[in-house]
């Protein structure tokens, strides 16, 4: 007995040694790893394929080895043991997570290939995109197991120094395989809408985010953009008053629209985007379309914002316009408030944003030299609802369905967001000057869901400083709002079957009014912003929901809150 005893206690003395062995072994393969993935990211940015490849291999390598430590019968041991083994477990969720990714190297590699001979001059190449589409595939599902794996293990049991690097992963993890599950969607669908299969024409509004709109700024220039086998070319443009005031809505509101919005939602173009939905923007915008230009039918819209386009020029580099360089730093600024003081002629005005938008589409379709981070600029501004397309091809539709880029918030996930929106109402462009932001908080008792949010409003610079402005800016008084405040119209719009209570503006309870559009309820408050102290408007909603979607601001990044119990 004492033999045997004591060769049991040399087999768990050796199981120990060899497990601690093990650990250290496992987590020089994984510092491997992430070093070799920071690698690629940097080779990738600086456009360097051989080292992108080398990155690849050695990500390869130090995952496989991490993968194949972490398999066996001990380390499984260790995951049962107290203390430690939610962590040991995590590791072997990160090693096989890991090597899911390495995996697929060969082909991120040759869909990365595929990307950098995309941009062709005057478009895109369309067979490249189509020799994309099975690798693109891959690694859409490669990702989307490790995504698996991770969300197998939650964080919850680990050490603090474990936790922190595990949740960064899964937060990245997370956002590639959103991002290559829209790419995969993508490349199926964008040689149909490049025009591979016959030309396609399409109405990019360019959203000015000096006079706020729900979904960003109002339209106030336009450009018809035809697509031909992958060529891209700019037909017209023009200003967004180029379409005429109507008597009527230019197709029929329904009666919860016109509750909500009046009937200005249909009457002028310009206004189509009271409404978050884009894909409602979308169908507005085009029969304003279909009146003035019958002859060209449009199959989609594209919605972009001046914070997008700064985004674009930082991917494809400064244009000159005028004389004058136009570059990530300066476009917004310019665009949506210098101008309007040194040229006070408002089709000059106008002029200058098409131009803009002109030399950025000339620029793009040249030939991007950084594929890469061209589409990284496009990613983010899809993911802060700056850029979105509405198409109007049934197929592209389907295809695109669960993407953010559709701007459908009757999608399951979109469905699942409260909406707060600021559209002005001073008929100005002193939004340049508003600075707004959400703060909320979710509480989930007795299978009850409660938010607790508050929206702060405020101006960058004192109503009485303001009020000084060119009357372009300010408004000039014309609808009775003294020169140098702003009012805005907030909408507060809860999921399906959420209420609200405890409405307040600066502590004052309101008696409010609760509408219902497509099924959610809708609150709408005329406030009006002066100074540079916060006007804080407070609410409580009950139901359920996974965050806030905001009105893009004038502000780079976005204002969206996510909520979790």
């Amino acid at each position: 007995m004492r033999r045997v005893l004591g060769a049991a206690s040399v087999l768990i003395v050796a199981g120990a040694l060899y497990s601690v062995w093990n650990g250290f072994q496992t987590a020089r393969d994984l510092r491997a790893a992430q070093d070799a993935v920071l690698d690629v990211n940097r080779a990738i940015g600086d456009g360097d394929a051989a080292e992108r490849n080398r990155a690849l291999i050695r990500l390869e390598a130090a995952a496989s080895d991490a993968k194949g430590r972490t398999d066996g019968p001990l380390w499984g041991a260790l995951t049962i043991l107290p203390f430690v083994g939610d962590d040991a477990a995590g590791v072997r969720a990160l090693s096989a997570s890991l090597d899911q990714v390495a995996a697929a190297g060969g082909d991120f590699a040759a869909a990365m290939d595929e990307l950098e001979q995309m941009p062709v001059a005057g478009g895109v190449d369309i067979g490249a995109v189509r020799r994309s589409q099975e690798p693109v595939r891959r690694v859409s599902e490669a990702f989307a197991r490790a995504d698996d794996l991770i969300e197998a293990e939650p964080s919850d049991g680990f050490i603090g120094a474990f936790r922190t690097p595990y949740d960064d992963y899964a937060e990245l993890i997370a956002s590639l395989t959103r991002a290559f599950s829209a790419a995969d969607s993508a490349s199926r669908v964008l040689p149909d809408m490049l025009g591979a299969e016959g030309p396609r024409t399409y109405l990019l509004a360019a959203q000015n985010n000096a006079e706020t709109r729900a979904t960003g700024g109002l339209p106030g220039s336009w450009s018809q953009v035809r697509a031909d086998r992958g060529q891209l070319r700019i037909v017209r443009q023009g200003a967004g008053t180029d379409f005429p005031a109507l008597d009527d809505p230019v197709i029929p509101l329904s009666a919860d629209e016109t509750t909500v919005f009046g009937p200005e939602l249909g009457r002028f173009f310009i206004d189509a985007n009271f409404v978050p939905h884009v894909p409602r923007v979308a169908e507005l915008m085009a029969a304003h379309w279909a009146r003035a230009f019958p002859q060209e039918p449009l199959d989609g819209v594209v919605l972009m914002d001046s914070v997008s386009l700064s985004y674009i020029l930082g991917a494809v580099g400064p244009v000159n316009v005028r004389g004058v360089p136009v570059t990530e730093d300066n476009v917004v600024p310019g665009l949506l408030n210098e101008v309007y003081k040194v040229v006070l002629d408002t089709d000059e005005q106008d002029e200058i944003f098409e131009e803009v938008v002109k030399a950025t589409f000339d620029e793009i379709t040249q030939g991007v030299q950084q594929p890469q981070k061209f589409l990284s600029a496009l990613d983010r501004s899809v993911l802060e609802r700056r850029l979105a397309i509405a198409p109007f091809v049934q197929s592209d539709i389907a295809e695109l369905a669960e993407l953010d880029v559709l701007g459908d918030w009757t999608t399951p996930r979109a469905g699942d967001r409260m909406y707060l929106t600021i559209d002005d109402a001073t008929g100005s462009k002193m939004s340049f000057y508003l600075r707004y932001l959400v703060e909320a908080e979710r509480s989930c008792t007795d299978g009850e869901s409660t938010v607790a949010g508050v929206l702060r409003l405020r101006q960058t610079e004192s109503s009485q400083q303001l009020a000084n402005l060119p009357p372009y800016l300010t408004g000039g008084g014309a609808y009775g709002i003294d020169p140098g405040t702003e009012m805005v119209v907030a909408r507060l719009y809860g999921t399906p079957g959420m209420s609200f209570a405890d409405v307040a503006v600066d502590g004052e309870p309101l008696d409010v009014v609760v509408d219902e559009l497509d099924g959610r309820p809708v609150v709408s408050l005329v406030l009006l912003v002066s100074g540079e102290d916060y006007l804080n408007v407070t609410f409580t909603a009950r139901g359920d929901t996974t965050g806030i979607a905001v009105t893009p601001s004038i502000l780079d990044g976005s204002r969206d809150v996510e909520l979790a119990c």
